[in-house]
């Protein structure tokens, strides 16, 4: 009861932990601030585990109430420099083929081997050109072209079953980190039981916990039988800031291939330094998609145009990732045999896909399955009239609300977000329909007042995601409901990711998220103020009977 609506901590969260005795105004001075990391949240309970052992726990114990407050490590700043230092140790021929200033060598064409079953014959050109290619190879997937669920998984198995080289595979959020878990399992006991996670418990899906190193080592109680172990292990998998903090790993074992999902999310002070660790790394990313975070401000990132070395590698903003500086500089360079382009895409229904092919890819998606893709709506509910159940893109005006500004909160988009899944999730039970709905809002805020009215109607969500887009990337659900969330114009700028050719990237990941139908819930007349999110309104049916 004590706990503010509207407080967005969710699982993995770092956070600080200090007393507020009752009735106070809490005073953090007053007390030893402990560091967490937030384990669960629900609506009754949060789990945390403290960051060191207490020996004395009568402190703790002596309060009733305690304040949590979000908190960050330096340890990730760290480990850039870290990195930036090992590129610099690295030979001078190395060191040319990472910057992208010399083409890395071919190697000598394996021949036509076995091919894993399921894959088309572009998927497989590109199979094949990614096991050929030598120190570095670019794959770039639109969204639902089976980037981690066919060419990932497909690389695996080669180099798992067909060599003895040991993989490593990195992706730049847990979330992606658990889609390779999946997709390793996918492959069969041989490979799912076998393979180690680094990472925290906190940060990883239950279903993978078990193959993380603490719990795999956990029975072991000499060093050589842990290192037995993981010598024998052929098969790791972590985030990329998770590796860099077990370095002491690279002493132990050699490393021969890595791939890197998500690699277009990644600045250049986070790869540099792991490439030299590996004789060879495929990068799997979309430029298009979620940009690398950064929270410096354009204006200190961008750098003095007319420069001979900025030009030499392709850098102009310090804000772009490795991936799209290398994909535009062998572009540039004609390197084409360095990428593979995936243009096959089986998740989206071809409606939705023409919003993505119209403003972002200019023609290239295809649909796998056009006549599974091209079914219209009414076919799978039938005696239906509402437009909710006839189109595939639905636009839901609402009213900016100003005092809500500062707080990244719309409340009647929750309402509203609350009704669709109350209609939706009768109407999936009454077809008989297996679908998935998922809810995207770009602030935590409103995810928090969202379930927060949940809780108040009982509204079960227990099969609904409502996350960030930021979160979603490389997920996808039957039905996506986004809560815009956009109180003025200031507010539209933040929820906005523009590239140098003006598309919005945050927009094209939530709309491709969507299999069967894409709701956005906003504002009209300050989403029209942006090019994409016009040419998105413009493109759907309009709703307001919700």
């Amino acid at each position: 009861q004590r706990t503010n609506p509207l407080a967005n901590f969710r699982a993995g969260d770092i956070a600080v932990m200090y007393p507020c005795e009752k009735d106070q105004q809490a005073d953090p001075t007053k007390y030893q601030l402990h560091r967490a990391n937030v384990v669960q949240v629900d609506a009754q309970h949060v789990v945390i585990r403290l960051r060191n052992t207490q020996i004395h726990t009568g402190q703790i114990e002596k309060y009733k109430y305690w304040n949590l407050e979000h908190d960050l490590l330096d340890s990730s700043f760290r480990s850039l420099y870290q990195s930036l230092w090992t590129l610099m140790g690295a030979d001078a021929l190395t060191r040319q083929i990472i910057l992208g200033l010399v083409p890395p060598p071919i190697n000598k064409p394996r021949g036509s081997g076995p091919v894993p079953p399921g894959l088309t014959a572009t998927q497989q050109a590109i199979y094949q050109e990614g096991i050929d290619a030598g120190y570095l190879y670019l794959l770039w997937g639109p969204p639902g072209t089976g980037k981690t669920s066919m060419m990932i998984r497909s690389w695996v198995w080669y180099y798992y079953t067909q060599t003895t080289e040991r993989i490593v595979l990195l992706a730049y959020t847990n979330k992606a980190v658990d889609e390779i878990c999946e997709a390793l399992c996918s492959l069969g006991s041989e490979v799912g039981d076998h393979y180690i996670r680094i990472g925290s418990r906190a940060a990883t899906g239950d279903a993978y916990r078990h193959r993380l190193l603490e719990q795999v080592i956990e029975p072991m109680s000499k060093r050589n039988e842990i290192r037995t172990r993981l010598e024998q292990t052929r098969i790791y998998v972590a985030t990329v800031s998770s590796l860099q903090g077990k370095s002491e790993l690279f002493h132990l074992i050699p490393f021969d291939v890595a791939i890197m999902d998500e690699a277009s999310q990644l600045l250049e002070p986070s790869v540099v330094g792991l490439l030299t660790r590996f004789k060879k790394t495929i990068l799997v990313g979309d430029h298009m998609q979620l940009p690398a975070v950064s929270t410096q401000p354009a204006r200190m990132s961008m750098l003095k145009p007319g420069q001979p070395w900025t030009e030499r590698i392709g850098l102009s903003d310090m804000r772009m990732s490795y991936f799209e500086r290398l994909y535009r500089l062998y572009q540039s360079k004609g390197w084409h045999h360095l990428i593979g382009i995936l243009s096959e895409q089986g998740r989206m229904h071809s409606d939705i896909m023409r919003f993505a092919n119209d403003h972002v890819y200019k023609g290239l998606l295809k649909v796998v399955d056009e006549e599974r893709q091209g079914r219209v709506l009414s076919d799978l509910l039938p005696g239906e009239t509402s437009v909710l159940f006839r189109e595939r893109l639905i636009f839901i005006p609402s009213k900016s609300r100003l005092e809500e500004t500062y707080l990244k909160t719309n409340q009647e988009e929750a309402e509203i977000t609350i009704r669709l899944i109350t209609i939706w999730k009768e109407k999936i039970r009454q077809a008989g329909l297996s679908w998935s709905i998922g809810v995207i809002t770009p602030f935590k805020a409103q995810i928090a007042a969202i379930t927060y009215l949940a809780h108040l109607q009982n509204v079960d969500l227990t099969d609904v995601t409502i996350d960030t887009v930021e979160r979603y990337q490389g997920g996808a659900r039957d039905i996506i409901i986004m809560s815009s969330t956009v109180n003025s114009h200031l507010t539209l700028a933040r929820i906005t990711s523009d590239n140098d050719d003006g598309i919005d990237r945050k927009l094209n990941v939530a709309v491709t998220r969507a299999r069967q139908q894409f709701i956005l819930i906003g504002t009209e007349g300050i989403l029209n103020s942006q090019q994409a999110y016009r040419s998105l309104i413009a493109m759907s049916a309009r709703y307001e009977q919700v």
